[in-house]
């Protein structure tokens, strides 16, 4: 019964995959060109053109490029996983030796984008150098350093870590300004390498990441390193326009010096990983979603590790404490959550889920599998982007996001479906179509968006600054005329593409990331990723049910050869249930009753006709012999003929669950909580079996019972609260309960009626009380509480779901189980008791003129 697991546990039945094949089409990359920085020095008259070798990688003819012993800013703009990470490892150990050597002095320091990735590249350079202790970590910079003692140990290291934040003196957002022992060790640093005569050489990572720092109230904390720093080298295969404003500071320190090398973006067959694009159109994301569980479970056998980065820190709490984190520990024994919170890193070896290796971070092991989480589709509704989480910067976050597996492996994006296509005014109608797919609908102008080229954001940055300027110029010119304490100077164009250039660009124009998902439509089939190739999409089908059909179009979707009777020795009823009802709406259903023309969505817990059906089926796999006309049914499962809609009643379903409960036989410490809450409930719900004879009915004297109607109950105060406190915990622990209209069992004529229905047989009748002809319901038999009514056990989990299996018994004209009011004796009865014996004459005693 393993082959469940294809069908239930991991459910690939209803995903729609639709294999592709890209277009192969010229990666473009934001460059970066002489033209940008008028009036600067360039060592040569044209930047410098490199092109990765047959493995895609570039490090060795950096080697050849670079000229670490010249005065100067040397920009470095390559691709993702194309080796400048390893390239600038090995500049850090040419300066090491170097200084070792006695060749000449150096100080590298090491800026980096985010603190976390200070140990990444600590662990690197020791590896590298071979040898330990190379590096000063500035986070070791706290409350308890004595600057007498510890600065001049810090400052021995040849290697110094730094985030951009820190150098630049930034406070973040809780502080009003950096710290004493920061910004004094600096100084002291700066200091003693004039002293000693040492140049220092500055190494920026990922530039783009830290733009935010760069503002004109903490530029003197970077010209404070004017005079000491003799080369800076700035890394980075994301730039972007308001990234090349900050180049221009840091040519500052190297006297207008720069050099610019440029790797051109190809792909590499040798490391080129598979690129699956999972459409997730939900408006919330459920870390329990079956269509997330089977595209993880479905990698678990193949798979050397499993990673998953989440735009949301909330997202990935919920994961790794869900199924999917319970999933990768019981597979690869360990999962490391990388949010930051617990300051945990990434982990190499395991599984990571988290937040914190979008960038800095090479994924080296071979076959992994990797989870991609982008915002969901409400995150592009407006212009607010904290909803955007990891992924604010738009299009440079997703291309450093997917680029973190280095050897080739499969990566998921679990993505939106595309709201517009962008288009080329030269694409044709067969390009519109094929990525259309048949159900995108593309097709329509409205569904489409113009393509722009990345060497037009300039243009337009220009244009909009220009339009605003144009409109306040004469106020700009009287500006200079204010008194001096309130005089300031309007932004320049480069300081507004710092500040605001990468935000106009991206929430304007979908070809810049205006909808992220549009621009990943794009850009996967346009072949635009150099580290992986679009293989694949992947949705969630739909599925659609037709009034009086649900049955058999659920056979069609659950055929017999792998969902049968003999399943559930394996597995226990309600895990099958859960399983099934995930898997059914983890599609997109839809419902269409007899007449109507149009399907309408099917909502959880609200289209109770399919809840039903769902138990009805599983009801019907479990013991299809009580499917057979010699048990009353209809129809003959064994000769194939069309199953009915049937369902079980409300009354049908608790009186069975009690069944369910009564007959548990296992320790309790084999329950969950919830299941041990639940078998109370059901179990004190049978007491009202007879509590409503003793207390509610009257006894005739051949031993008919009288219950009064239900519109004339009036529940006793403490059995009502006993009851609604029981029904609260049914409605809260019982999974089935999403089946039933459960809204009146909050009010006491709503319970008093199903407590009627569900323990005896009873007809409306009229009896004459108290000289008075009042209706009334007569019992005409007590019905059997038991298990074996309906086999479907939802209450708890037994200990072996074989030993439990109900038996096919022998055909038999037994008509419906259930004790006959002759028989009722066991029932200890009052003959003189119909209501309450009352404990004080109050207003809430009941009065039999009220009953009946």
């Amino acid at each position: 019964m393993n082959q469940l697991c294809c069908l239930i546990t991991n459910t690939v039945v209803f995903m729609r995959r639709t294999n592709v094949f890209p277009f192969d089409n010229p990666i473009e990359f934001k460059e970066i060109n002489h033209d940008d920085f008028e009036g600067y020095e360039f060592e040569d008259v044209g930047k410098t053109i490199i092109e990765p070798n047959e493995q895609g990688y570039i490090s060795d003819v950096l080697k050849e490029k670079v000229n670490l012993e010249t005065n100067n800013t040397t920009v470095i703009n390559a691709g993702v996983g194309q080796g400048k990470t390893k390239a600038v490892i090995d500049f850090i150990k040419w300066y090491y030796e170097t200084t070792k050597n006695n060749e000449d002095k150096f100080k590298v320091i090491v800026v980096t984008p985010f603190k976390s990735l200070n140990k990444e590249y600590r662990d690197k350079i020791h590896k590298a150098v071979g040898v330990d202790d190379l590096c000063f970590d500035y986070q070791e910079l706290n409350a308890k350093v004595d600057e007498e003692l510890d600065y001049p140990e810090f400052y021995s290291k040849p290697v110094q870590l730094i985030s951009v934040m820190s150098i630049l003196g930034d406070p973040g957002t809780v502080a009003f300004k950096q710290s004493n022992i920061k910004r004094k060790y600096y100084e002291y640093l700066i200091e003693k390498c004039t002293l000693n005569k040492e140049k220092v050489i500055l190494i920026f990572d990922e530039l783009h990441e830290s733009l935010e720092s760069f503002t004109p109230d903490l530029m003197p904390n970077l010209l404070k390193w004017k005079g000491v720093v003799y080369k800076a080298i700035i890394a980075s295969a994301t730039f972007t326009e308001s990234s090349k404003v900050p180049i221009k500071f840091i040519a500052e320190l190297t006297e207008r010096k720069l050099k610019i090398i440029e790797s051109e973006r190809v792909q590499s067959t040798h490391n080129l990983s598979e690129l699956h694009l999972c459409f997730y159109n939900q408006h919330t994301l459920n870390p329990e979603h079956q269509f997330l569980k089977n595209l993880v479970q479905l990698q678990l056998e193949t798979a050397s590790t499993v990673n998953i980065l989440c735009y949301s820190k909330n997202i990935a709490n919920e994961l790794y404490n869900g199924s999917i984190g319970t999933m990768l520990r019981e597979q690869y024994g360990s999962v490391t959550l990388c949010t930051g919170e617990e300051e945990n890193t990434f982990d190499h070896e395991s599984c990571n889920i988290g937040t914190r290796f979008k960038t800095g971070v090479s994924i080296e092991k071979e076959n992994s599998a990797y989870f991609v989480v982008l915002p969901l589709r409400f995150a592009y509704t407006g212009q607010n982007t904290e909803h955007l989480g990891i992924f604010t910067d738009r299009i440079n976050s997703l291309v450093q996001g997917l680029a973190r597996p280095r050897k080739k492996s499969k990566i998921f994006v679990i993505t939106p479906s595309p709201t517009k296509l962008i288009t080329r005014v030269t694409d044709k109608r067969d390009y519109i179509d094929r990525l259309s797919l048949g159900y995108l609908g593309f097709q329509d102008e409205d569904y489409q968006s113009r393509y722009y080229s990345l060497r037009q954001q300039e243009m337009f940055l220009k244009r909009h600054y220009g339009e605003v300027r144009n409109t306040i110029e004469t106020q700009i010119n009287e500006m200079e005329g204010l008194s001096d304490d309130i005089k300031t100077i309007y932004s320049s164009f480069d300081w507004f593409r710092l500040k605001d250039g990468d935000r106009y660009l991206h929430t304007q124009f979908d070809a810049y990331g205006k909808n992220l998902t549009n621009y990943l439509y794009w850009a996967a089939w346009n072949n635009q990723f150099v580290n992986c190739r679009l293989t694949s999409v992947i949705k969630i089908r739909t599925l659609k049910f037709n009034e009086g059909n649900i049955q058999s179009e659920l056979d069609v979707y659950f055929p017999l050869s792998i969902f049968n009777e003999n399943t559930f020795a394996d597995y226990h009823d309600k895990h099958l249930y859960l399983q099934l009802r995930n898997t059914l709406f983890s599609n997109n259903l839809y419902y269409r009753k007899n007449g109507e023309v149009d399907y309408n969505k099917i909502e959880p817990k609200r289209t109770l006709v399919f809840e039903q059906q769902i138990i009805h089926f599983i009801q019907r796999r479990k013991t299809p012999y009580l499917f057979e006309p010699s048990y009353g049914c209809v129809y003959s499962a064994i000769l194939g003929e069309k199953p009915v809609d049937a369902s079980v009643s409300k009354s049908t379903y608790f009186r069975s669950s009690i069944g369910h409960s009564v007959s548990y036989t296992d320790v309790y410490d084999a329950l969950t909580e919830s299941e041990e809450l639940l078998i109370t409930a059901y179990n004190g719900l049978l007491e009202f079996q007879e509590i409503l004879l003793n207390s509610y009915s009257i006894l005739q004297d051949d031993g008919t019972y009288f219950l009064p109607l239900d519109s004339n109950v009036i529940l006793e105060k403490l059995h009502s609260i006993k009851l609604k406190a029981i029904f609260t915990n049914i409605k809260e622990h019982d999974v089935g309960m999403v089946a039933f209209n459960v809204n009146n069992l909050s009010e006491d004529k709503g319970i008093y009626k199903l407590l009627r229905e569900m323990f005896y047989e009873n007809s409306q009748t009229t009896k004459t009380i108290d000289g008075k002809v009042v209706k009334c319901w007569k019992v005409n038999r007590i019905r059997d509480i038991n298990s074996s009514e309906y086999p479907l056990n939802l209450v708890h989990n037994v200990y072996d779901p074989f030993l439990d299996m109900p038996v096919n018994p022998e055909k038999s004209t037994t008509e419906e189980t259930g004790d006959v009011l002759e028989d009722v004796s066991l029932i200890d009865i009052d003959p003189d008791m119909f209501v309450f014996d009352y404990y004080e004459a109050t207003k809430d005693n009941i009065k039999r003129d009220k009953l009946f």
